[in-house]
């Protein structure tokens, strides 16, 4: 039988992202709960999964920089 091994995925440190977590989360004097998304660089992020492991984490998305109408 084969061992499935868990990748820890690596983020960008100075890239913003829209989190979703698995479960309650300390990180500083901060709670984050699993009912909110939350925004956070990578290298929070990163901390995080290094803490509490790939599983505290069910989504990261990346965030869309918006686009300037004047620059369009």
């Amino acid at each position: 039988m084969a061992k499935s091994t868990v990748t820890t995925p690596a983020f960008e440190p100075e890239g913003m992202f829209n989190v979703r977590l698995t479960k309650v989360v300390q990180v500083g004097r901060l709670r984050l709960l699993p009912i909110n998304t939350h925004q956070m660089k990578g290298g929070v992020l990163s901390q995080i999964v290094s803490e509490h492991g790939p599983g505290v984490v069910d989504r990261a998305d990346p965030v869309q920089e918006a686009v300037d109408a004047a620059d369009a």
